[in-house]
């Protein structure tokens, strides 16, 4: 007698993903294990299976399940003051950038660079509401942009810059001038 498994024809087996997100489970992919490049867009918990049945739809696995942690990107602002700054400030003169974020008990880490080089000098912070407020030293030796750009983190790492324009000092072109008495000159 032949065996009736081996005169059917082979069939190429099926996959089925399902995701598990807020205690929802729903069919996710038919794609083959593994998933490439599956972007999350909330954070949270997620739960993965994946069901194999063989071609004959007689057999089936299904997978342990796998858990994805997804931690949220750190949501904050900055912005500066002054934004405008004049060549050859006196030392001293300080920069207040503040840096507003809902997650300011979770941040573990903030770094500051200017124009992608640390930020020398002290620098000092104070806690107001949800805003941080930094004080940094300024000392433009040239005119043009500055950029200072807080790198945050909360778990995950995110960025945000603020542009401080540097302007070159105005002139007078006052001079000392010798004139006698009674004399006159202009003065521009």
């Amino acid at each position: 007698y032949p065996d009736k498994a081996s005169s059917q024809p082979k069939q190429n087996p099926t996959y089925q993903w399902y995701e598990t997100y807020n205690g929802t489970k729903s069919e996710f992919s038919t794609a083959i294990a593994p998933l490439n490049n599956h972007q999350f867009n909330q954070a949270g918990t997620y739960t993965y299976e994946l069901t194999v049945t063989n071609g004959n739809a007689q057999c089936e696995a299904t997978s342990n399940s796998v858990t994805v942690e997804v931690a949220p990107i750190p949501q904050f602002s900055v912005n500066a003051t002054p934004n405008k700054i004049c060549l050859g400030e006196p030392d001293g003169t300080k920069l207040q950038i503040t840096m507003a974020t809902s997650l300011a008990e979770s941040v573990t880490e903030t770094k500051w660079t200017l124009n992608d080089s640390p930020v020398t000098g002290t620098m000092t912070q104070e806690v107001a509401g949800s805003n941080t407020i930094y004080s940094l030293p300024v000392h433009p030796s040239t005119a043009g942009n500055l950029t200072y750009t807080a790198h945050v983190t909360a778990v995950c790492t995110d960025t945000k810059s603020v542009q401080v324009q540097v302007d070159e000092a105005p002139t007078t072109g006052i001079q000392d001038y010798n004139v006698c008495k009674d004399g006159t000159v202009m003065l521009m």
